[in-house]
C-alpha cells in the first residue's frame, strides 16, 4: 500500500468530522489558538479582574474576548489604584488585536475556519517518551498540524528524518506519522482523543511493521499569577500492530505529569513539562517507571513565527534489561502559525 491512501483517507474523515461541526463543537468558533488574548485574557484572570474566566473555552469567540475585556476594564474602574498598573494596558492589548483584525466584527466569529502549524527542529538524538533511544544521532522533526477551529477536529503530520545517512528507510531516525483527533473541553476540563497510524520503517511499505495507536488525554489549566500557568494532565495511548499480531508491537503508556507555563514577556515564554510515564512493554521494551521533565524556550519575531529551544532528559526510575539509560536530548527549531 502507497502512503496515498492514507493520507486520502486522513483527510475524508476530518471532512466528515467537519461536516458534523454541532456535535464537536463544545465551544465556540473563534479566535486562533495561538493568539496573544489568550495570554492576555489568562493574566486578568490570575489578578481576579474576570470573574468568569472559568467559564470561557478554548477556541472562544470574538464576541466573548470582547465582553471579558469589558469585564475586566469594569473591575479595574472598581477597583482604582488597587489594580496593577500593566492591567489596563492588557486590556488595551485584547482590543487592539480585535479592532486590527476587522474594525467592525467585534462581535462576530473569527471568519478563519482552519488554522495551520508547522513546526521543524534538529535534535542530537531520537529518543522517544519512554526513554528508548529510537537513533542516536542527529535527526531533523517536522510537525504539520492544521486545525478546524469551530470543532476542534484536527489532522497532524509528524515526520522524522535521520540527518546523518541518506535514504527513507534506512534507519529507525526516519519514521513517519499520521494522526486524526479532536481537541477542546468537556464541563471545564480540556480533552485530546483521536488515533495515529505510525509508519516505521520500511516506510511506505504499510501496513507491514507498523504501528496504529488510539489515545485520549485529560486536563486541566489553572491560571496562576497572571503570568503562570499550570496544567495538571494524565494520558493513555496504546499501541497495535498494523498487521498480525506481533506481540513487540502492543504496549500501554500511561502519562501523569503537570505542565507549566510561564510568559515573561510579550515575546518571550518559557515551558516545562515534568511527567512519570507507565511503560507497559511496549515495542518490545520492559515494564517500567520511566521520569521526564522539558523546558523549552520561546521566543516569538513575529505574531505568525517563532524560535524554539528545548532541553529534556529522560530515564528509567526502576530496573531495566532492555538498555535504557537516562538520555539527555537537545534541541533547536522554528514554528510556524497561521
Amino acid at each position: 500500500m502507497s502512503r496515498h491512501p492514507i493520507i486520502a483517507a486522513s483527510l475524508m474523515l476530518l471532512a466528515t468530522l467537519v461536516s458534523a461541526g454541532p456535535v464537536f463543537a463544545l465551544a465556540s468558533a473563534g479566535i486562533p489558538l495561538n493568539s496573544p488574548i489568550y495570554s492576555y485574557l489568562d493574566k486578568l484572570a490570575g489578578l481576579g479582574l474576570i470573574s468568569s474566566g472559568e467559564r470561557w473555552s478554548r477556541p472562544c469567540s470574538k464576541a466573548e474576548a470582547a465582553r471579558l475585556a469589558l469585564e475586566a476594564a469594569t473591575n479595574i474602574a472598581r477597583q482604582d489604584s488597587a489594580a496593577p498598573a500593566y492591567a489596563m494596558e492588557l486590556v488595551t492589548r485584547i482590543r487592539q488585536i480585535l479592532a486590527r483584525d476587522d474594525e467592525n466584527s467585534a462581535a462576530e466569529p473569527d471568519s478563519r475556519l482552519f488554522e495551520i502549524s508547522f513546526s521543524s527542529k534538529v535534535l542530537n538524538r531520537y529518543v522517544g517518551d519512554t526513554g528508548v533511544v529510537s537513533y542516536d544521532r542527529p535527526v531533523s522533526q517536522n510537525d504539520l498540524t492544521i486545525t478546524h477551529n469551530p470543532s476542534g477536529v484536527y489532522l497532524d503530520i509528524w515526520q522524522s528524518i535521520s540527518l546523518t545517512h541518506s535514504g527513507r528507510s534506512t534507519n529507525y531516525g526516519n519514521e513517519i506519522e499520521y494522526l486524526i483527533g479532536w481537541s477542546g473541553e468537556i464541563i471545564g476540563i480540556g480533552a485530546d482523543a483521536g488515533i495515529g497510524y505510525f509508519d516505521l520503517i520500511t516506510l511506505f511499505n504499510m501496513p507491514e511493521g507498523d504501528v496504529i495507536q488510539p489515545y485520549i488525554e485529560f486536563n486541566k489549566k489553572i491560571t496562576a499569577a497572571g503570568q503562570h500557568t499550570l496544567t495538571p494532565y494524565v494520558r493513555a495511548e496504546y499501541g497495535i500492530p498494523a498487521k498480525g499480531n506481533a506481540k513487540e508491537l502492543k504496549g500501554l503508556y500511561v502519562h501523569t505529569g503537570l505542565k507549566h507555563g510561564w510568559q515573561i514577556t510579550d515575546d518571550i515564554s518559557v515551558s516545562q513539562k515534568a511527567a512519570l510515564i507507565f511503560d507497559g512493554g511496549a515495542y518490545g521494551a520492559d515494564r517500567a517507571w520511566v521520569g521526564a521533565y522539558e523546558v523549552s524556550p520561546s521566543y516569538r519575531v513575529r505574531e505568525w513565527l517563532s524560535l524554539d529551544l528545548s532541553g529534556k532528559v529522560v530515564g528509567p526510575f526502576t530496573s531495566v534489561t532492555d538498555g535504557r539509560t537516562t538520555q539527555f536530548i537537545g534541541s533547536a527549531g522554528f514554528s510556524l502559525n497561521y
